[in-house]
């Protein structure tokens, strides 16, 4: 809806908007990847954590690892934002193929699914929450590692004989 209202069904040169935010070309918050993948936040979210995953080729269909990507943004998004559940969905913009992670909570249900658009700093503040559980997933703690100290030294008395 919003590419039909600002009447943007591909940029200048025939490029599309989605494949400029893969190459770099398009500021985007992405909050994770993997090898044909991204995943990034949308600008006009339904709800806190609305992930839309891109696959950085131009297909018709997506692939598996994008459907695995999906996977492990809710696993996150469930981890640190706790939704009643999360929908996975099929969508196309612009002919660009991507799938939709949705986190649905409590008070949502048969309520419209309504976009709204988010601030730029609101957008960090999520990508933020979930880099940070990323990062303490693939680390396998969940608090920051304390620094390590030096032994101290210990002194040696001298043997004493009674």
């Amino acid at each position: 809806e919003f590419v039909k209202q600002n009447q943007l069904s591909h940029m200048p040169g025939g490029q599309c908007v989605f494949c400029s935010i893969v190459e770099g070309k398009m500021p985007s918050i992405k909050i994770d990847e993997n090898e044909e993948n991204i995943a990034i936040l949308e600008i006009n979210p339904i709800n806190k954590g609305h992930t839309l995953i891109v696959p950085k080729e131009h297909l018709d269909k997506v692939k598996d690892s994008a459907n695995e990507l999906a996977n492990q943004v809710s696993k996150k998004i469930t981890d640190k934002f706790n939704p009643l559940e999360i929908r996975i969905n099929d969508k196309e913009i612009m002919g660009h193929q991507m799938l939709e992670v949705i986190p649905i909570y409590e008070g949502d249900e048969g309520k419209p699914m309504e976009r709204a658009k988010a601030s730029e700093e609101e957008l960090k503040k999520v990508q933020e929450d979930l880099t940070t559980t990323i990062e303490s997933l693939s680390t396998g703690t969940t608090e920051s590692p304390e620094p390590e100290e030096e032994p101290e030294e210990v002194y040696q008395l001298k043997s004493r004989i009674p």
